[in-house]
């Protein structure tokens, strides 16, 4: 066999070589980025798993109605476990007992975990934080977040224009004047339905669908509280 041949036999033994060793390269490549799981942080996958979840407002002392509940919650889950998801003492579990402020410890955790990224909400982490962090979505929130300008007017006497316009866009939308015929079935309708000026009823009922809760409400209620009971800032 010529050198010419033994040379041009080697190289494509080499070449055949490097392009196996390039396929199985790049199929390993390949695999390894299908695998790979894109993970979020868990604040922010709760607005697409639970949107109708929020997570609970920081707190100096804890003494919020949503701090004091998940806290109870929390401790009637663990203090006879051997472990917990935040690592609290036993002691801080047991000597709490007869306190209903959520200590620090327990505020601080929620929001260390609650910025920890997770595939998924099956995550146990993600779960945690759900179940010990997080509070009911309220319409108030929505409009927070949508219309950061808007606010709840005020039942001052201050806001009476602002209130009597309102109330006028109340009027132009339930053209029945029919005692409860009215969308929020106001239980003076019937004899208000045609004064110039806001009922008090009318006050409060922007002030209770103000803060309900979204998972019971429908998009049509957001937009009336929107429209009827608030104010721009």
């Amino acid at each position: 066999m010529s050198t010419s041949l033994l040379t041009k036999t080697a190289l494509g033994v080499l070449g055949a070589g490097t392009a196996t060793g390039g396929a199985i390269y790049f199929g390993t490549d390949l695999i390894g980025k299908e695998d790979v799981k894109t993970t979020t942080p868990i604040k922010e996958l709760l607005k697409s798993v639970n949107p109708h979840k929020r997570l609970i407002s920081k707190s100096e002392k804890g003494d919020s109605q949503e701090w004091k509940a998940a806290w109870k919650a929390y401790k009637g889950k663990y203090k006879d476990q051997d472990s917990n998801p935040f690592s609290l003492s036993k002691e801080k579990l047991k000597s709490s007992e007869g306190e209903d402020n959520a200590p620090p410890e327990f505020m601080s955790q929620c929001s260390s975990m609650s910025g920890e990224k997770v595939v998924d909400g099956s995550d146990t982490k993600y779960q945690t934080v759900l179940s010990y962090c997080t509070r009911d979505a309220l319409i108030s929130d929505l409009i927070t977040e949508k219309n950061p300008k808007k606010a709840l007017l005020s039942e001052s006497s201050d806001e009476s224009g602002k209130w009597k316009a309102s109330w006028q866009a109340y009027q132009a939308a339930n053209t029945e004047k029919i005692q409860s015929k009215d969308k929020w079935g106001l239980s003076d309708w019937g004899t208000n339905n045609s004064s110039s000026d806001a009922p008090e009823s009318f006050k409060k009922e922007c002030k209770k669908r103000y803060e309900s809760k979204t998972e019971t409400a429908s998009q049509d209620e957001y937009l009336n509280v929107l429209n009827w009971c608030t104010k721009t800032l």
